[in-house]
């Protein structure tokens, strides 16, 4: 398998708080890898440099041309519907509207949110809301997939259909880093990484 993601000895400080310690990370195409350790861990941090959010203060981070990320705060447009939020990063990428709503009603079908597409996305439950950031966030056809709590508002029947979706994207070419604190979701991934103080402590490999 090819490596998709490869951080090195990442370091990152907000004044004298140092918040990352010399963190790897790699990850190849088709895993799926669990990023978990008590809050102020770190673990934001990290997904937000490998992002590009954040510069880190030491480090390198060699990554995919095609990423897409998932953050707590789903960061939709509120005012929108729920199909023109998961059509706006295609069309913003030149795509032309009719096929940006194609490809983003066929994310939202497979997420069951068909019926309340054009539905404003500030109408929607929080669990609707975070099923329309993460179809916005496959309709990019992106190689790797960042997310951040990505079942912190499902219920346990939503979570499993939820990561049998992603269990359909996550292809050899493809990869997934994600926070959780959610067992069922770490025991889906692949391997899972664990943070605490800025520092990887360990390393497991789900069986």
């Amino acid at each position: 398998m090819s490596i998709l993601l490869h951080a090195q000895n990442i370091s990152h400080h907000f004044g004298e708080e140092h918040c990352l310690k010399n963190v790897s990370v790699t990850l190849e195409g088709g895993q799926r890898i669990a990023l978990m350790g008590p809050s102020g861990s770190g673990k934001s941090t990290l997904l937000r440099i490998i992002a590009g959010f954040l510069a880190p203060v030491s480090g390198t981070v060699q990554k995919p041309r095609r990423i897409s990320t998932v953050n707590q705060d789903f960061q939709l447009l509120r005012n929108l519907s729920a199909i023109r939020n998961v059509a706006l990063p295609l069309v913003i990428a030149g795509v032309s509207a009719q096929e940006a709503q194609e490809k983003a009603h066929t994310q939202l079908k497979r997420f069951g949110l068909t019926t309340l597409e054009q539905k404003p996305v500030g109408f929607l439950s929080q669990g609707q809301a975070q099923r329309v950031a993460l179809a916005r966030a496959l309709v990019m056809n992106p190689e790797l997939l960042l997310l951040d709590e990505p079942t912190s508002a499902l219920d346990q029947k939503s979570t499993r259909e939820m990561l049998s979706i992603l269990d359909e994207w996550c292809t050899s070419k493809k990869g997934i880093l994600m926070i959780t604190h959610i067992p069922l979701v770490a025991q889906w991934c692949s391997h899972s990484l664990h943070l605490e103080f800025g520092s990887l402590t360990r390393q497991e490999r789900e069986e």
